[in-house]
Parts: structure tokens; C-alpha cells; sequence
């Protein structure tokens, strides 16, 4: 008798497990609940995104305007993909030198742009050192320095980590902090005036 009960028992505890069981709905549409960093393509055009514990779903369009008037869509594949509207065109972000003073630019619409560095730093009321490029990011900027530009008795400042500004008979004069002291020297911007510290 306890042996039927049990094989019954065992019997009906099987036939459960086995019963189709419903499939849980998941909530990925716009307004449901969310909690999680993980995004994904809502359609073709456009991505679903967690906000506020509520799915969003943003169009690629918008997303690719954000980097600037050059980018638009071009569908989503796990992330919005976003390409230049010219793809022949020059990438935003991106300068180089043309000459020794003369910076050239990608403007946000993909429009070359050229900067003077003697006139740049002029503006700023500094000496040009010369437009300086960074091959590895594709990029360059003039680089302007206060020395031998006016002053009037100013109490000294620090240029860089090395390099002292001292006020002299009207104009900017640069100090070395290293050659200033004969060895291992920084410029210290939070001394009082700033000074070069030896050691």
C-alpha cells in the first residue's frame, strides 16, 4: 500500500514537471521596466535603451547627429552605426600641419579649415611656437608660450611642470627649473610666489 502511494506520488510529481509550463513574456518595449546597462537594436533603424529603469527606444538618426552635422545612420547592427555623410569627405576632429604656422582642420562639416598660429596666439596675447603635430592621433595645434611677450612687474608663474615665467624689465623671461638647479627640478604653481623646487 505505501509502495503504491509512493509510485502514485512519484507518478504525478513527474506528469508536473513535464506539463508544458507558460514561456515568461519579456518587457523590452518602450515604457516597460528595466534594470540593466545592456543595449540592442530595437528595429533597424533605431536602439533600445535602458532610462531610468524604463526601456527607451531612440532612433539611430538622433543618436549619429549628436557627433555632429557630418555623421548619419546607417542602420543598427547591436549599436547604431554611424558613417560620414561624405564618405570622401575629411573626418571631424582631425588637423594636421601644412606648414611650420598653419594648422588645417576638419570642421564639424567636414570643412577644411586653416589657422594662422602666429595670428591664433596673438589673440591670446602670446609669442607662436609653431604649429605641433601628434601623427599618432591625427591631430595638431599651435602652441603659443608668454615668453617675450609685455608684462608689469607681475609676481612669477608656472609656464609647465618645468618651466618658470619670470616678469623681467617688461617681458616674459622663461626659466628652466631643471637648469635652474643643477639637477632634478619642477616648478612648484602652489608656492607663494610660484618658484622652481630643487630635489
Amino acid at each position: 500500500m505505501i509502495r503504491a502511494a509512493s509510485i502514485l506520488g512519484a507518478l504525478a510529481c513527474y506528469l508536473l514537471a513535464c506539463s508544458d509550463a507558460e514561456e515568461p513574456t519579456l518587457l523590452l518595449n518602450a515604457g516597460d521596466f528595466c534594470h540593466t546597462n545592456h543595449r540592442s537594436c530595437a528595429s533597424d533603424t533605431s536602439l533600445r535603451v535602458c532610462e531610468e529603469r524604463v526601456w527607451v527606444q531612440i532612433e539611430c538618426s538622433q543618436i549619429c547627429s549628436q557627433r555632429g552635422p557630418a555623421w548619419i545612420a546607417a542602420g543598427c547592427e547591436g549599436e547604431c552605426q554611424c558613417v560620414l555623410a561624405d564618405p570622401d569627405g575629411c573626418t571631424p576632429g582631425q588637423a594636421s600641419c601644412i606648414d611650420a604656422d598653419t594648422v588645417q582642420s576638419c570642421s564639424d562639416e567636414q570643412v577644411q579649415v586653416e589657422t594662422d598660429c602666429g595670428e591664433r596666439c596673438a589673440e591670446l596675447g602670446l609669442e607662436s611656437l609653431a604649429c605641433r603635430a601628434d601623427e599618432l592621433t591625427q591631430t595638431a595645434a599651435c602652441w603659443c608660450s608668454i615668453a617675450g611677450t609685455a608684462c608689469r612687474s607681475e609676481p612669477p608663474r608656472c609656464v609647465d611642470d618645468s618651466q618658470l615665467a619670470r616678469c623681467v624689465a617688461g617681458s616674459w623671461q622663461l626659466e628652466d627649473c631643471t637648469q635652474a638647479c643643477g639637477g632634478v627640478g619642477v616648478c612648484d604653481p602652489f608656492s607663494t610666489p610660484s618658484s622652481c623646487r630643487c630635489g
